[in-house]
């Protein structure tokens, strides 16, 4: 197993007391002002208790932030101040887990860094989050520096609440700017398989990569190379199907037909974005042969904001976020 080499304190709520008034300060900027938040931030107007929508930087398709300036001043009313509360509730409403970030050698002079989520009790199985987008989570100690975008990196909480054990996955060291087709490499699998020997070492339960949009291919990739030291399970959400300018490598071309362990596909019925076809996502079972277990699961609801590709649509289950972690946990532990 690679040695671990970094460890860095990771959850405000569980710092030391003498850093309470200080991280209390960070929280409450935290919660009204947003800045890290990739689609838009609440900022609750003392006077009038108005909610107000700010814009945030641009984001990629498939929801990572691409650049991380400052938040523009310039706000303007939102007419659904229930879907600013509902992500605001969110991020607010689960239990803080104790949190870490780990820095491993996956490959030589290559770090790989994850943020580790610990559930309460003893973990009945792990999840490695593979996030859509660049992959570029820009881990520091506090977690993630965009921490409402992606799907699976606002809802890791809610993977820790069911018992498993998480670890959010940043991009290795050598690809800061951003995955790319990096995604189908050998490289990419040997730094997945890196962190799921770390992932072993510290709880001897299986471990399951799940990823969602562009985090599906890596996913696919890693199951159908890694035979051995690879994944106990996959879930696939949100998986690409199509090609675009943007969007090089599919879930399709991945050795599906040597992936040989469980795989649960989890879609949105009323996704709209162009590469991700609910129609043809329904169908991914039929080319897994050797997988000894697998499901489609189709989920409808929730609210749908902006870009039907980005994070906040129906591709990224928002509204619904704690409906969808539950089912893939069930099924992950029914195993």
């Amino acid at each position: 197993m690679p040695a671990i080499r970094h460890l860095i304190p990771g959850s405000p709520s569980l710092s030391r007391r003498d850093d309470a008034p200080e991280l209390q300060r960070r929280q409450t900027l935290d919660l009204t002002r947003q800045s890290d938040d990739p689609l838009f931030v609440a900022f609750a107007a003392h006077a009038k208790r108005d909610v107000t929508l700010l814009l945030s930087p641009p984001a990629d398709r498939c929801g990572t932030l691409t650049g991380s300036g400052p938040m523009n001043g310039n706000g303007r009313k939102l007419a659904g101040v229930t879907l600013v509360l509902a992500a605001v509730a969110l991020a607010t409403g689960v239990p803080a887990f104790e949190a870490s970030v780990k820095t491993l050698d996956s490959r030589p002079g290559v770090a790989e860094s994850f943020l580790l989520v610990q559930p309460d009790s003893p973990p009945v199985a792990s999840v490695i989050l593979l996030s859509g987008g660049e992959g570029v989570v820009s881990l520091n100690r506090y977690g993630p520096s965009w921490k409402h975008g992606n799907f699976l990196v606002r809802a890791r909480d809610l993977f820790a609440e069911e018992a498993l054990l998480v670890a959010v996955l940043d991009v290795p060291s050598d690809r800061s700017s951003g995955y790319g087709s990096f995604r189908v490499s050998k490289e990419h699998a040997r730094d997945v398989a890196a962190v799921i020997a770390a992932l072993k070492a510290l709880a001897p339960v299986p471990v399951w990569l799940v990823g969602t949009s562009k985090g599906t291919v890596s996913a696919a990739f890693v199951a159908g190379r890694l035979w051995q030291g690879g994944p106990d399970g996959i879930v696939l959400t949100s998986s690409i199907t199509d090609r675009s300018r943007e969007t090089a490598d599919t879930v399709l071309d991945a050795d599906l037909d040597e992936i040989r362990v469980p795989v649960l596909i989890v879609h949105h019925k009323q996704d709209r974005c162009v590469v991700t076809r609910y129609n043809t996502a329904r169908l991914l079972p039929g080319q897994l042969k050797k997988a000894p277990r697998k499901e489609f699961m189709g989920f409808e609801g929730g609210l749908s904001v902006g870009d039907p590709c980005e994070s906040f649509a129906y591709h990224g289950y928002n509204g619904i976020e704690r409906e969808v972690v539950h089912a893939i946990a069930v099924w992950i532990k029914a195993r």
